[in-house]
């Protein structure tokens, strides 16, 4: 798991703006994310996270016990219950389950970069998170 610590940006995408626009974002604000966002992962002994982000997805910072479900506020202010799972030591699994707005996203260590699956709305994006020195 220490190969997620640190702060991430992303370096490629692909569909992601496409997934913004579904859900009614302006091209400016699309854009800004794009430009600006960024993730950052820090761990809290073995079974437990901290994730940060500015990513509209999941604007905030969330701590979190791999495996438990918790609650949080989603972008359109419905509460959700959500769990992140540990598959392995390269990858982490978050599902949101939402009423409507079922989030899943896969995020794997390969080649020294995340690469980060998101599926939602029945789109599939792809993000390349590359890490900030």
């Amino acid at each position: 798991m220490s190969g997620f610590v640190g702060k991430w940006k992303v370096a490629e995408q692909e569909n992601l703006d496409l997934m913004f626009g579904c859900l009614s974002m302006s091209e400016e604000k699309k854009r800004e994310i794009l430009e600006t966002a960024f993730i950052e992962y820090k761990l809290i002994g073995t079974q437990k996270i901290r994730i940060s982000s500015n990513m509209y997805l999941s604007p905030d910072d969330v701590e979190l016990t791999f495996g438990e479900e918790f609650e949080k506020q989603g972008v359109d202010g419905t509460v959700v219950k959500a769990v992140v799972e540990k598959i392995s030591d390269a990858k982490i699994i978050y599902t949101q389950k939402h009423p409507v707005l079922k989030v899943v996203i896969e995020s794997e260590l390969r080649d020294g970069f995340i690469i980060m699956t998101i599926r939602c709305l029945g789109m599939k994006a792809i993000v390349k998170l590359q890490k900030l020195e």
